[in-house]
């Protein structure tokens, strides 16, 4: 199983949008509640999953000491988890500032989303370098 090492700083912005998505937990419920649609609830129960598993080699605690950290997740759980986060912070990258104004930490919020962005991308790019002619099992 590869194992990525990542910095503080690409830990933190991992952190917050991982943290920012688990926020919505209780919407695993409201979905299981909805007997029309359980196929939603599967498909959040999985992101979830990847969420704390993320935590797990992240670690629960917000602030960390740590200067790098290891990522012990497969090739293809990592990629998984790491485009929805990236998708999910270009979507605050990109939204209309007059939106956002409005918010108390509107500048914190897309440093938040920046940082998290560009590490998905560059632990992406690391890791379609560490896939590049391997078995199907990074793809």
């Amino acid at each position: 199983m590869p194992r990525f090492e990542i910095s503080s700083e690409q830990r933190a912005a991992l952190y917050e949008q991982t943290r920012n998505h688990l926020a919505a937990l209780g919407d695993v419920f409201i979905a299981l509640e909805r007997d029309d649609d359980p196929a939603a609830a599967e498909r959040l129960g999985r992101q979830f999953a990847d969420d704390l598993r993320l935590l797990g080699d992240l670690g629960w605690d917000r602030s960390d000491d740590c200067s790098s950290f290891n990522l012990t997740m497969s090739a293809l759980d990592l990629r998984r988890v790491l485009m929805r986060l990236q998708a999910e912070a270009e979507g605050g990258v990109t939204e209309p500032v007059e939106e956002r104004r409005a918010r108390e930490e509107e500048a914190q919020a897309a440093a938040a989303f920046v940082a998290a962005r560009n590490t998905c991308r560059e632990i992406l790019d690391n890791l379609d370098a560490h896939c590049e002619g391997q078995s199907a099992a990074c793809s």
